[in-house]
């Protein structure tokens, strides 16, 4: 192996070796960092010098034998016999450690007939009686052909003993000091290895590994070996390879205590450091701990008090025990705790430590996890509140750390939470809860424990007056999700504010969101509220941290008929991800199922609907599962797969039905029933969603269309006449919006075709406005019947190619066949095959009676079949006992089987 950039070294050893064969021997200390090739270099001349005919006597010290009497001299003198065999001598070890005059006699004589090189490497180990022969022969070696060549690691944490220091220090030692190499070194050896790389490549490898010879051939194997697209890969790979990863551990085992000690105590605090922390942890004064720093920095490990590279930071925190560790990360804690550091700081340590060392720190664990929850990261929340449950804190904090960790583990685990929570709250003392706690105790109560909870809770802080404004803006904002989740509770007295709400805290989301919710489920949409939902839902990170704020609010704008933008939830969505936040993700998921659906997005709606249940298990939701499982039932029913009824297969708790949630998931219910024709089950979920509303004393019918599902219910009974009661107040209560539009139509179906045509139009300008291409496409297949029954073929072949071109935009395949265009514009061509061939054989039927015989054909009842063409029950009647008599059938399974004969015959 070349010895790069040790032309000099090479050069003083050469110079002193010729005046040892010239009878002027001496002591030569090669000194250097470890790993700088001190021993590399001494291996080297050695071989020179037996090339040249000389006796080399060697050995190498190490920590095992430095307790050893005399280990140094028995490999010296096991070397010396092997030596013998070449004509060397031969002499024996000393019987005793003081008995060193005849080893001195001894190799005096050997170097009478050749020089004599006594070689021995890392003498800091050598054991004390072998240095006392070793000095003793180092006093007669100015005059003798006998070079001694020791090599000492430079260390500022080793005090040599005073036979080292007078060894080292006779009047004929020399010293050859060896350093790392430079940038070029480097480079010279990274070549050796067949690594062909640029000057900053170079430059990097030699920065990443201080130039210490002993990394740089431990890591250029792998950088020759390495095929990656960039040497920044390589280099990568070759910081992981098992070989240089071995080569860094043994350099650190090799390094003193003092030196390990620092390496552990910045491994300890993160891997940099400054010397004011590194002495508050180790202790050490100032002056020796820098000697030790800069030692560390010449080995090139570190750099200006922080690990050069991170493989190194590694290999010391593996190399440590479990009981090191603790040790190391409470010593850590007890210095910051000292300098009166954040406590988030001290926690962190604990937390790794996995100790409490005394009572003071549970407190600063406690501190700790506020602060953290309030950052919003609850799960370095929750360990260290377990840290301090595990401590056995007194009883008095017992009660605190539960609750807290309820608080936590409502954020990540809201169903763990849910168990825990009664027995918590019967045990927290009103007066010990601060304005933050009881914010987070009515939320966790809101979702899980219901109306009755909810009320108790509120009635015990009702009379509660806040001490300061940030207390009164928790207290306000409390008692705003509770009643805008559970509207019953609006009639509870509010919380008694003494201060002024702080300005700060309105600044952020919860509150703000909170009170819009509110507002707008109480008094309506309006312009104000229209422009504070613009200013409040431009995502942001808190909106993370206060995701069911915001998901109530999503909820209330969608309940009202306002529901958000799909991008705004996509948005929402990646700031969920790029935080970690699955329970934010579900119910982002969740809002974003609404949207679609109030888009007609029905795949969609569906897709994102089943995501945030998945991403969430069902106890978790608490009240809140009824707004994915809402949407999950609309999605399905609307896509004509009523049958699909999974959805309604999902437990969910009786207190969603006494929430903000409750109507729309009974709307839904509804909507599928009615699918399925069950009309009067139907009937019944559309009432009880009535009757809620009313009890809260929500009059705006915009937040669920009940009366419109009513009256569906009661055409599909034949009760016309509720029905358009029904949509007439309905129509009454609402000015705009696709609930208007839906009552429209569902009113267009009950009146003549000219009214029909007015009211559908109306509708579809509802519709198109609110960008629902799925209800603008079914009103326009509507508009298609009508006109196309009045004559307007081109009208109606115009309106059904907008409303198939709509279904295509949504990607839906089955409306897509649903609103097909006829072959031709003719009604004989768009007459059903099966019609088609009866009226080519024998009868002719007229338009109107054609479309009814299709539609019974497809399985159609009379009453499905009046509202697909905009005619009475009555009307349909008639055309089919015309067709009957034509056809001469008695009943529908008569003229379906008349039909498919004829197809029959006609295919035949």
């Amino acid at each position: 192996m070349v010895l790069w950039e040790r032309t000099a070294q090479h050069d003083r050893l050469q110079a002193l070796w010729k005046a040892c064969c010239g009878g002027r021997g001496g002591v030569v200390h090669i000194h250097g960092p470890a790993g700088s090739g001190k021993s590399a270099l001494l291996h080297e001349f050695c071989a020179t010098a037996t090339s040249e005919g000389a006796l080399v006597l060697t050995a190498a010290c190490s920590r095992a034998e430095r307790e050893d009497p005399l280990a140094t001299v028995r490999q010296l003198l096991e070397s010396a016999e092997t030596g013998a065999a070449a004509g060397a001598g031969h002499f024996t070890a000393p019987a005793a450690s003081h008995e060193s005059h005849g080893l001195v006699l001894g190799i005096t004589a050997l170097a009478r007939d050749r020089p004599v090189v006594v070689a021995v490497d890392d003498v800091r180990y050598a054991d004390t009686q072998s240095v006392r022969h070793l000095l003793a022969l180092a006093c007669r070696a100015p005059w003798a052909r006998i070079l001694i060549v020791l090599t000492e690691r430079t260390s500022s944490g080793y005090e040599r003993s005073t036979l080292h220091d007078e060894l080292l220090g006779t009047s004929a030692a020399r010293t050859v000091g060896v350093t790392n190499l430079t940038a070029g070194g480097a480079g010279s050896v990274l070549a050796e290895y067949g690594v062909a790389a640029d000057a900053s490549c170079v430059e990097h490898h030699s920065w990443v590994t201080g130039g210490n010879p002993l990394l740089i051939h431990a890591l250029a194997p792998s950088l020759g070996r390495c095929t990656g697209p960039s040497k920044g890969s390589c280099l990568l790979a070759g910081r992981h390879s098992p070989d240089f990863r071995t080569v860094v551990r043994n350099l650190i085992r090799s390094l003193d205590q003092a030196e390990v000690e620092v390496l552990r105590a910045l491994a300890v605090l993160s891997g940099s450091a400054d010397m004011a922390d590194l002495q508050g942890v180790l202790g050490t004064p100032i002056a020796r701990l820098a000697n030790v720093v800069d030692g560390l920095e010449r080995v090139g490990l570190l750099e200006t008090g922080r690990f050069r590279d991170p493989t190194v930071l590694d290999e010391v925190r593996a190399d440590m025990t479990n009981n090191e560790h603790i040790r190391w990360h409470v010593r850590a804690a007890g210095y910051l705790l000292r300098e009166r550091a954040p406590a988030t700081a001290v926690a962190a340590h604990l937390v790794k430590a996995g100790r409490v060392p005394n009572r003071r720190m549970v407190d600063v664990l406690q501190e700790a996890a506020t602060a953290l929850l309030a950052a919003g990261d609850a799960h370095e929340a929750k360990l260290c509140l377990d840290l301090a449950r595990r401590s056995g804190p007194d009883a008095d904090q017992v009660s605190e750390i539960e609750f807290a960790l309820v608080r936590v583990e409502h954020q990540i685990a809201p169903s763990s939470a849910a168990r825990r929570l009664p027995s918590v709250t019967s045990a927290i003392p009103d007066e010990r809860l601060r304005g933050a706690e009881i914010a987070d105790l009515l939320e966790m109560v809101c979702w899980h424990s219901g109306p009755d909870v909810s009320g108790e809770i509120l009635a015990r802080i009702a009379g509660r007056s806040a001490a300061d404004g940030r207390t009164a803006t928790e207290l306000e904002s409390g008692w705003m999700l509770l009643t805008t989740v559970f509207p019953g509770l609006a009639a509870m007295p509010r919380p008694t504010v003494g201060g002024e709400p702080e300005p700060r805290l309105y600044r952020f989301a919860r509150a703000d969101l909170l009170a819009l919710a509110w507002s707008m489920l109480h008094e309506g949409w309006t312009a104000q509220a229209a422009q504070q939902s613009d200013r409040l839902l431009t995502p942001a990170d808190q909106h993370v941290r206060d995701a069911r704020a915001v998901f109530v609010t999503l909820t209330v704008m969608a309940v009202v008929g306002r529901p958000v933008s799909p991008s705004v939830c996509d948005q929402l969505i990646d700031a969920a991800d790029s935080r970690g936040a699955l329970a934010a993700r579900a119910m982002f998921l969740a809002a974003r199922a609404d949207a679609n659906l109030a888009r007609g997005h029905l795949v969609a709606a569906e897709r994102d609907a089943r995501a945030a249940l998945d991403a969430m298990p069902a106890e978790a939701w608490g009240v809140g599962i009824g707004q994915p499982v809402s949407a999950l039932v609309l999605a399905i029913t609307e896509s004509g797969r009523a049958a699909a009824a999974e959805p309604l297969g999902i437990s969910v708790p009786d207190a969603m039905y006494e929430s903000v949630f409750g109507p729309r998931y009974l709307y839904a219910r509804g909507c599928h029933l009615l699918a399925l024709r069950q009309p009067r089950a139907a009937l019944d979920d559309f009432r009880s969603c009535g009757l809620l509303m009313a009890r809260w004393g929500l009059g705006h019918d915009v937040a669920v269309p009940w009366r419109y599902g009513a009256a569906r219910a009661l055409v599909s009974l034949g009760d016309e006449r509720v029905a358009r009661e029904f949509l007439d107040d309905q129509l009454a209560d609402l000015t705009g919006g696709i609930n208007r539009g839906l009552a429209l139509r569902l009113a267009a179906s009950l009146s003549s075709r000219d009214a029909a045509l007015r009211l559908l139009s109306e509708a579809q300008s509802i519709f198109d406005a609110a960008g629902n291409g799925l209800e603008s496409a079914r009103t326009l297949a509507k508009m298609s019947e009508l006109h196309d029954g009045r004559g307007e073929r081109t009208t109606a072949r115009v309106k059904r190619a907008r409303a198939r071109q709509l279904a295509q935009d949504l990607g839906s395949p089955r409306l897509v066949d649903e609103f097909a265009p006829a072959s031709t514009s003719t009604i004989e061509s768009r007459r059903p095959a099966p019609v088609a061939a009866l009226e080519s054989s024998t009868t002719v039927l007229t338009d109107a009676e054609s479309r009814v015989v299709d539609l019974v054909v497809r399985g159609h009842t009379n009453r499905e079949i009046s509202d697909r063409l905009f005619v009475t029950v009555s009307t349909v009647e008639q055309h089919l006992t015309s067709v009957y008599r034509k056809l001469k059938v008695k009943r529908r399974r008569e003229l379906a089987a008349l039909l498919a004969g004829q197809v029959g015959r006609q295919a035949g």
